[in-house]
């Protein structure tokens, strides 16, 4: 049988879901999908504001976005990292070795987050010197993420916390963290962006005062709920803080192909931003404006994969293997209903959607046929979202990270810059080269679960 028969059998023949298993789905995915859109909220938010003040701010914005998550989502990864080994362990009830999963990573990320913020302070200005081809998007730019990189040591806090308590099922914490960090980033942007009530007007700079000040309350509010007796007598987490070199290896082990996957896509989307750049600023603008948008819409189905990389990992160390992969199948199926809805408004409704960050004419007809590309996207990355989330909470964290760098290295950025600078088929065609990627991605992640060899790895 061949991977598309297998495909077609599984989902398209199945289409009626398991009301049990969704269940549980939802009631642990839906915080997650909550907490990472708002975690997304917060560019989201800025490009939004930022927009009514012109293209150049738009791009700077969103330029300075992308290259300060490079080094803010190398610490991501200890929070996906905290989250596969906690789940694991809790699977198999060994409450004690939960917390000292978390010590761990709280141990190393404190010390690795404020080594990485210092040099991203030094040297960060440069990265972007590179990177932004508009003398007046670097020179607002350059500002903004400056003093955005400041959020690499509180996100590293919120995220190996949050990887903590979505290990164990406790997902909403993730939510009403977020939830805070978002409503002060609204107050905050207005306050600062536009000078309200007697506070300065920063705009650009202002706008990045706002979410790194957001970010550093939801990082102390997040540890006030750790505090809390019932968790910490539980999981005895910061009870004899002492590093476990075999608990810190497993951790590092599980947390880098993540690291190193994230590093790569999203210095390889400032890459493709660059591209975007030597086509022309407003369709730099407009792209910004469409990642912007379509990040926040990928975020339901990041929630479900994280909810299932617990569920999966849940169930391997209850001895489960049949239900984990039952598991996979319904998110999967969740995930298409729900992206591919998102989709098809992409794709009916781009200009609308547009036109609520700009009033540019050239930016909202340039970022209408984008959106509608990221329409049809939808439907593949729904699918690798949820393989990947599956074969990350097996603990194949090095299959994944690695086969996704290949394909976003190998071909989305070759193809990217040959269709939209070199064939001049402009900002089209560098979008449609995404087309290729997730097409080719979702292939290979198909393959390697339908083996099943994911089952018997050992974390």
């Amino acid at each position: 049988m061949s991977v598309y028969d297998t495909f077609l059998r599984e989902i398209i023949m199945d289409v009626r879901f398991n009301r049990d298993l969704v269940s549980v789905i939802l009631g642990l995915s839906y915080p997650i999908m909550a907490g990472m859109v708002s975690r997304t909220l917060l560019s989201f938010m800025d490009t939004l504001m930022v927009g009514r003040l012109g293209a150049i701010e738009i791009a700077s914005v969103g330029l300075g976005s992308i290259t300060v998550w490079v080094i803010i989502y190398l610490f991501f990864s200890l929070g996906m990292g905290t989250q596969i080994m906690t789940s694991r362990r809790y699977g198999e009830k060994n409450y004690k070795e939960c917390g000292d999963v978390l010590n761990n990573a709280i141990m190393f990320s404190v010390i690795a987050a404020l080594v990485f913020t210092a040099l991203g302070f030094m040297e960060i200005r440069r990265i972007f010197k590179f990177v932004a081809e508009d003398p007046l998007v670097y020179q607002h730019g350059s500002s903004y993420i400056r003093i955005r990189i400041f959020e690499v040591f509180s996100f590293t806090i919120i995220s190996v916390f949050a990887g903590f308590f979505n290990g164990i099922g406790i997902t909403r914490i993730h939510m009403y963290v977020m939830l805070i960090v978002n409503l002060m980033n609204i107050l905050l942007n207005y306050l600062l962006i536009f000078g309200k009530f007697g506070f300065p007007r920063l705009e650009v700079t202002g706008a990045a005062y706002a979410s790194t000040i957001s970010t550093y309350l939801g990082a102390i509010v997040i540890v006030l709920i750790s505090l809390k007796e019932k968790y910490w007598k539980k999981f005895l987490y910061f009870k004899n803080l002492k590093v476990s070199l075999n608990t810190l290896t497993t951790l590092l082990k599980l947390s880098y192909p993540n690291a190193l996957k994230n590093f790569f896509i999203l210095s390889g989307y400032i890459i493709f931003f660059k591209f975007i750049g030597i086509i022309g600023t407003k369709d730099l603008a407009a792209s910004s404006i469409c990642l912007t948008v379509t990040s926040v819409s990928w975020m339901p189905a990041v929630g479900i994969g994280v909810a299932t990389a617990t569920l999966v990992g849940q169930s391997l160390g209850s001895g489960e293997s049949k239900l984990a992969e039952r598991y996979s199948w319904e998110s999967i199926k969740l995930s298409l209903v729900i992206m591919g809805s998102i989709g098809i408004l992409f794709m009916v409704f781009p200009k609308w959607i547009i036109e609520i960050f700009t009033s540019d004419t050239e930016i909202i007809q340039k970022g209408t046929i984008v959106l509608r590309i990221l329409g049809v996207i939808q439907f593949f990355d729904a699918f690798g979202i949820i393989l990947s989330s599956s074969l990350e909470g097996a603990g194949k964290t090095f299959f994944v990270g690695f086969s996704e760098i290949l394909f976003f290295w190998l071909v989305f950025i070759p193809l990217s810059y040959l269709l939209g600078v070199f064939l001049e088929f402009g900002i089209i065609g560098s979008w449609i080269a995404m087309i290729a990627y997730f097409l080719g991605f979702d292939i290979v992640l198909f393959r390697n679960f339908k083996k099943g060899e994911w089952k018997e790895h050992k974390v």
